[in-house]
């Protein structure tokens, strides 16, 4: 067999087989935009465009070696290490693989020496806001407080207020959550993140 058609072999495989697996992977939760995705992908389509120009029996300026029939079978065997790497990678990832920059579903991170399941501070941050923030739910103004604090809060579809604080410092600080005539002396350790619920009246 000849290199040449053993690495377009190898490329034809791969990409049966990656389309063939395109099912097995999480819903996609969020990806950033056309414009964030934009410089990655002009080097993408430079390289696909590269792949499909024929090199065979070139002798102009832009060759810049020789390799030999023992070189070539070295470059077949490093077209497959390298394809092998891409199912090695797709498979430990399981299905959180994607082929973009994106956040799947039940995104969480797993240590493979331990097979214990971590989950990202991301996870637990949204967590302050899909456990207590109804459906048909308003913003409203909230006010931090001391600069070091941020703050948003909710009105639920049933009345109930909720307000979730942000302490992104390495200090705890007091606060005075006040609403509707009412107020509630707080501390909020450093680096964290509090919710606040007050039942409808």
């Amino acid at each position: 067999m000849h290199p040449g058609i053993a690495i377009f072999s190898l490329w034809i495989l791969w990409a049966l087989s990656w389309m063939a697996a395109a099912w097995w992977s999480n819903s996609t939760e969020k990806r950033p935009g056309l414009g964030a995705e934009a410089g990655y992908r002009i080097v993408q389509l430079a390289g696909i465009v590269l792949f499909f120009i024929p090199a065979h029996g070139y002798e102009g300026v832009l060759r810049l070696w020789h390799i030999g029939w023992t070189g070539a079978w070295v470059c077949v065997a490093l077209v497959a290490l390298g394809l092998a790497f891409c199912w090695w990678a797709r498979i430990h990832l399981g299905r959180l693989w994607s082929g973009a920059v994106t956040r799947k579903a039940d995104h969480k991170v797993i240590d493979t020496g331990t097979g214990e399941v971590r989950y990202q501070s991301g996870y637990y941050y949204i967590g302050h806001f899909s456990r207590y923030v109804k459906v048909g739910a308003h913003r409203i103004a909230s006010s931090a407080g001391p600069a070091a604090l941020q703050s948003v809060a909710f009105v639920n579809p049933d009345g109930s207020l909720v307000t979730v604080v942000l302490n992104e410092t390495a200090a705890a600080v007091g606060f005075t959550l006040a609403a509707a005539g009412e107020t509630l002396a707080c501390t909020i350790p450093a680096h964290a993140i509090q919710t606040y619920l007050r039942a409808g009246r």
